[in-house]
């Protein structure tokens, strides 16, 4: 055999692994990890708060932030869903956020600071999207969860003193 059938031959072994990889990426893709979470990832997550409908104009209210954990589960419906809540804050906070889901959508979320103006919108592409805000002064914030893309999209948003 020549020195081009050998090239060949690498080059076809090359592109036969590659086409693995990428056949492998798409299961995970399609199906999720790899593995069934069955069980292990109940909806909603325990101790979370519901979210309630409609609250795209008017903020579901989720009370004053304590010193733990406020957990709310929720589901994006479409791109031009928007689900808000209002928290309280009592005293200067340093309040952190997140988002996490699964899947491929693409969700963000913002603060809104007691005078409506949005003070941090992530959309970095990560999932979960998540940020700390600063010494936050008393007052009803409101956080906003949004995606570019979705339908159906089941998401935990947490909030909480950092």
């Amino acid at each position: 055999m020549g020195r081009e059938g050998r090239v060949g031959n690498r080059q076809l072994e090359g592109a036969r692994g590659m086409l693995a990889v990428a056949a492998a990426a798409i299961l995970v893709l399609v199906c999720g990890c790899g593995k069934s979470d069955k069980g292990t990832n109940p909806w909603p997550p325990a101790g979370s708060t519901g979210e309630l409908e409609p609250n795209d104009a008017a903020p579901q209210n989720l009370g004053v932030l304590g010193t733990a954990d406020l957990v709310v589960a929720g589901t994006i419906a479409s791109a031009s869903d928007v689900d808000q809540f209002a928290i309280t804050l009592t005293q200067t906070t340093n309040l952190g956020v997140q988002i996490s889901w699964s899947g491929s959508s693409d969700l963000d979320v913002g603060v809104m600071n007691p005078s409506g103006i949005m003070v941090n919108f992530q959309d970095t592409g990560a999932n979960p999207e998540h940020c700390t805000l600063p010494e936050l002064g008393p007052g009803i914030f409101t956080v906003r969860a949004t995606a570019k893309s979705a339908s159906g999209q089941k998401y935990v948003l947490t909030l909480g003193p950092r």
